[in-house]
């Protein structure tokens, strides 16, 4: 609002859109649709790309098998293109996918990547790498605090994930890195670094950004998740502004009802 004026928002997500494809709810048809009606002006799709092969520990010890499944991708791409031409005009859809950063799987997702024409790609970390098993530290508590007790301490838990992003990065396939400090989401407050040492650890990730033109993904899901908070925090926000980084909002909607929230 400017002063004695009312102007509509231009809203723009480009982190989310996940549909029944793989975790989400509903169709592309049905999120594409909330995103007209809610007054988005651009709208990104970004599907969870198939994760590399890796040994994903468990609580159970079972052998987890989470978006091993790619016969979904050539649908996916067709629904967006189809909302992408059912919008035009109206809100600008966007094809995208949100790739798994797995510890060596470089040349496997790069060469599965380039079977699709996606417009962008969001990079993400949610597995660290402990022992040659990969902890997800966005699944449950349980599996947030094995990664804790594997990295020994909060202050290395965080470097630990600040160097899997870093190394993200090195990829060179993101346009966009996600929820920049996803670390916190099931940490209790008492179990969350705020060193000098995560401080300059988050800045070299931030300058790695800028330096290679990898926007900033400003995610609301973290207001419902156990973390209560947007990612990133509130510090990083800020020192991503003094770097020059560039930012994008990114509503990480998984369902139509999730649109815009």
């Amino acid at each position: 609002m400017t002063h004695g004026t009312t102007e509509r928002r231009g809203w723009t997500s480009f982190h989310g859109g996940h549909s029944a494809f793989v975790d989400g709810r509903g169709t592309v048809a049905e999120i594409a649709q909330a995103a007209a009606e809610r007054g988005f002006v651009a709208f990104g799709f970004t599907e969870h790309f198939t994760a590399p092969p890796h040994d994903a520990f468990t609580p159970d010890g079972q052998i987890a098998d989470r978006y091993q499944q790619c016969d979904w991708i050539a649908q996916y791409v067709e629904q967006v293109r189809t909302e992408q031409r059912r919008w035009a005009g109206t809100v600008r859809v966007l094809l995208g996918t949100e790739i798994e950063y797995v510890r060596g799987a470089d040349a496997w997702t790069r060469e599965r990547l380039a079977a699709w024409p996606f417009d962008y790609v969001v990079g993400s970390v949610h597995f660290l790498r402990f022992d040659g098993q990969d902890v997800a530290i966005d699944w449950d508590r349980a599996r947030a605090a094995e990664a804790l007790r594997r990295a020994g301490s909060p202050e290395q838990l965080y470097l630990d994930y600040y160097d899997h992003l870093l190394e993200l990065l090195d990829w060179r396939l993101a346009n966009i890195l996600g929820h920049l400090d996803l670390i916190k989401i099931h940490l209790e407050p008492s179990e969350r670094a705020d060193t000098a040492r995560v401080r300059a650890r988050v800045r070299a990730v931030l300058e790695t950004m800028r330096d290679r033109s990898v926007a900033l993904d400003v995610n609301a899901r973290g207001l419902i998740k156990p973390c209560r908070a947007i990612y990133p925090a509130d510090w990083i926000l800020g020192e991503a502004r003094r770097l020059g980084v560039v930012a994008t909002l990114g509503d990480d909607s998984h369902g139509p009802d999730d649109v815009g929230a």
